[in-house]
């Protein structure tokens, strides 16, 4: 599980207004680039001048300022005109469409909330409404103006000029080279383009009534009346009848009845209206996920280290740092950070079971039709959560598409699913009988495997659970290894049952087989300091588990971490410790049984075993060497010559 401390856009948005006012004070360095006259959809300018803004160190803003615009109803220039992308270089992606003074005035009824003069399009402005109360406002002249701008950045070429835009700062740079911007901007331009150029039935009809054509009531429905209205609307024009209903047409439409400079001219929204218009559709590209995880498990070191989530004591750095492996987060960060090592695989988490009442982050678009009101049961200190109804028929491909986009939009490896269960709090939350939620999460996996191919990684928590429901279409499992508050250590049959865990979903598991191993260190509760995650009892154990992850499993990984009891912040906070980077190259020989509880590894430079027994254990390696490995310990060795020099124990 994973406890949140940040909220969604609109939230921060709320939150701060203070920095977003002091837009204007901002520093920015600018980039002229002059074109001849280039068209984008009726859209002409003279010259276009990009900018580069921050907000306390954190927020980036991407400006683009034309010079001297006309469109199809625009026909003097308008001196200058400007649409801004704003993004987050914390969670690593632009969020929304900004439109404020610099462009038009926009009155505080139609602002944004506590913004006033500003208007921020990104997906909660759509689902609640208030972008359709920001375009009915504005006059058709400025109409067109934001679907020209918005349209300018569907095109490639317009999105790189956007990104090359110069800047000093290093952060800033570092973050504008990120190829997975190109999706962020072309998805918000999409997005606006897309409401932009939304026909309601009942404007359209409201316009051929004042052009004098008979098509009884206005009410929205797009019938016979008011087809043959628009039929003789254009063959009063010599237009062919198969002209297509468009905001070029509504804008037309306007200018004939010289209304062009009015504001509210329009009144259609999804609530009074039939949509007439087609809907934009958003290319695609999905990674090359096969050829990503190959190179990034080719390039990792024999200890495979991972990240769950942003918490902990070493957040927020620690999952873009070189050391780590695999990572995943709630929030829509790539690794593509460039501090991250070239052999982290990353991967997103979509919320696919519940939905946080206090945040933003997971209300997908789309995602109101199965929300219910039964309340989603875990612990109390990760807040409020309702049950989503996954067992719903439409849901499957709902959360695929959802995957789809997101893994567009990160270039990311794959996602990860929480409380990838049967049993416990997914019966409790959901009234459904296990045989019901088995069906449910084999179709939503069987729809995820066909949206994502075969290669993207389907990572489910499956805590301490053998599981084989959807191991036909996942290929990685977080083992969540879960001890009851105050409990000090793991038993044998604990750590027996986690070896065969390992072995277990090494089996089932599809390839690539990701296997992340998560033990909770020793820790007393209420006292979390008393037993040092650097004592040496910590670090035998530490040694245990990720020679376990080494030695069983194809491609396991491992996180000794804090116990989640251990702190009411963040989960998983961790040491890394030194012996992580131990490394004797690749596998030479899968796992080697020597006696129950113990086994061992051959590699390119020398060998891992372990020893989950109560006495110490000796192995025999295929060079005839005899090996002691000591009771519950994880033993790490480089051959020197005909000398094996291992790792402490402790």
């Amino acid at each position: 599980m994973i406890k949140l401390n940040m909220l969604g856009l609109d939230s921060y948005l709320e939150r701060n207004s203070s920095s977003l006012i002091a837009l204007a004070r901002r520093l920015f360095v600018s980039l002229i680039i002059s074109f001849p006259q280039i068209t984008h959809a009726e859209f002409l300018y003279e010259r276009v001048q990009y900018r580069v803004s921050y907000v306390d160190g954190k927020y980036i803003g991407l400006s683009a300022t034309f010079y001297n615009v006309t469109t199809d109803v625009l026909t003097k220039p308008k001196p200058q005109f400007t649409i801004g992308f704003d993004g987050d270089m914390k969670i690593g992606y632009f969020k929304s469409t900004r439109f404020d003074e610099s462009s038009f005035h926009i009155p505080n009824e139609v602002s944004f909330v506590e913004q006033p003069g500003k208007f921020f399009i990104y997906p909660g402005s759509v689902q609640d409404g208030s972008i359709r109360k920001f375009l009915n406002y504005l006059s058709t002249e400025q109409q067109s103006l934001v679907e020209g701008a918005c349209r300018h950045f569907l095109d490639e070429q317009s999105i790189d000029n956007l990104l090359s835009s110069t800047t000093q700062n290093n952060r800033g740079r570092n973050f504008l080279s990120l190829s997975k911007h190109k999706y962020d901007i072309n998805s918000l331009a999409a997005e606006c383009v897309a409401e932009a150029t939304k026909v309601y039935a009942r404007d359209l009809q409201e316009m051929l009534t004042k052009l004098g054509y008979n098509l009884g009531n206005i009410d929205g429905k797009w019938g016979a009346k008011s087809r043959a209205a628009l039929s003789k609307y254009f063959n009063d024009r010599n237009l062919p009848q198969s002209s297509e209903v468009s905001s070029n047409l509504l804008r037309q439409m306007s200018l004939e009845l010289n209304q062009n400079k009015e504001h509210y001219l329009l009144s259609g929204s999804e609530k009074n209206s039939q949509i007439l218009s087609q809907p934009i559709n958003l290319k695609t590209n999905l990674p090359d996920f096969a050829k990503n995880i190959s190179e990034k498990l080719r390039a990792q070191n024999t200890i495979k280290i991972f990240k769950a989530w942003l918490g902990g004591s070493e957040f927020p750095s620690s999952p873009f740092e070189h050391r780590y492996n695999l990572f995943w987060t709630v929030f829509e960060r790539s690794a593509g950070n460039t501090q991250a090592s070239p052999a982290l695989i990353n991967l997103h988490q979509l919320n696919w079971n519940m939905n946080y009442t206090y945040t933003s982050w997971d209300d997908y678009e789309g995602i109101e039709k199965y929300l219910t009101n039964k309340r989603w049961f875990h612990e109390e200190e990760y807040g409020d959560t309702i049950t989503v109804k996954f067992w719903d028929k439409g849901y499957p491909d709902f959360l695929a598409n959802l995957a789809v986009r997101d893994l567009t939009r990160n270039q990311a490896e794959g996602i990860m699913l929480d409380w990838w269960r049967d049993e416990g709090g997914v019966l409790r939350s959901t009234g459904l009988s296990i045989e019901q939620v088995q069906k449910a999460r084999t179709r939503i996996a069987k729809a995820l495997r066909n949206k994502l191919k075969k290669d993207a990684i389907i990572l489910g928590n499956v805590g301490w659970d053998f599981n084989t429901t959807t191991t036909e279409y996942i290929n990685g499992v977080f083992l969540e290894l879960y001890k009851v508050p105050g409990q000090k250590e793991y038993t044998y049959s604990e750590i027996k049952k986690m070896e065969n865990l390992l072995k277990f979903y090494d089996e089932n598991l599809q390839e690539p087989r990701i296997i992340a191993m998560a033990p909770w260190r020793v820790s007393e509760l209420n006292a979390p300091d008393a037993i040092s995650p650097s004592s040496s009892v910590n670090i035998k154990y530490a040694k245990l588990f990720a020679a376990m992850s080494v030695v069983i499993p194809k491609n396991g990984y491992i996180l000794y971490s804090d116990n989640n009891w251990d702190s009411t912040d963040q989960d998983y906070g961790n040491v890394y410790y030194d012996f992580y980077g131990f490394d004797v190259g690749k596998p030479t020989s899968d796992f080697i049984k020597s006696e129950e509880g113990v086994g061992y590894k051959e590699h390119e430079h020398g060998f891992v075993a372990y020893n989950i027994n109560k006495s110490d254990a000796q192995i025999k390696r295929k060079s005839g060497q005899l090996i002691m490995v000591p009771a519950k310990s994880g033993l790490f060795c480089r051959d020197q010559s005909d000398k094996v020099e291992c790792l402490s124990v402790n």
